[in-house]
């Protein structure tokens, strides 16, 4: 597929860390993490494909302020190569370049507590949207993963 939105919502409960990576079946991927007793919103990309042709691009997360909240309304939009992650309507905002050698087709999510996640996808094609809905709950450390 290769490009599309995903739409969570995402009620934290108690637990002070979650993240979703985005992923393809090289195992490339970039991370999305939420970490509450730090106040830090990042996005690694470290492992995202192809990244060789620079020595600082790899090294680079992006970090930015966060604050704890009980829920967040996530739209993160994938492409070729970037993610663009907005988090409720703006108030935090990251774009990143990416160059997977294959497209992310897969999303997972590990939280170290309960937290119950809503998602929509949106694949983005030229002629039509197509809608999935999943409705999902985690529990500690375990690893959801949704095929695209």
């Amino acid at each position: 597929m290769g490009t599309f939105e995903i739409e969570m919502d995402i009620e934290t409960g108690n637990t002070s860390a979650f993240s979703f990576v985005l992923s393809n079946k090289k195992g490339e991927k970039t991370v999305f993490s939420f970490d509450f007793e730090k106040e830090i919103f990042s996005v690694g990309r470290s492992h995202s494909g192809i990244i060789d042709f620079h020595y600082k691009f790899a090294d680079r997360i992006s970090e930015a302020h966060l604050e704890k909240k009980k829920s967040y309304h996530i739209r993160l939009f994938v492409d070729k190569s970037s993610t663009e992650c907005f988090i409720d309507n703006g108030e935090l905002v990251q774009t990143n370049t990416v160059f997977p050698s294959e497209p992310y087709n897969s999303l997972s999510f590990e939280s170290e507590e309960e937290t119950t996640i809503s998602i929509n996808v949106y694949p983005i094609l030229l002629e039509k949207i197509l809608v999935f809905s999943f409705q999902f709950l985690v529990f500690s450390f375990s690893l959801l993963t949704i095929i695209i």
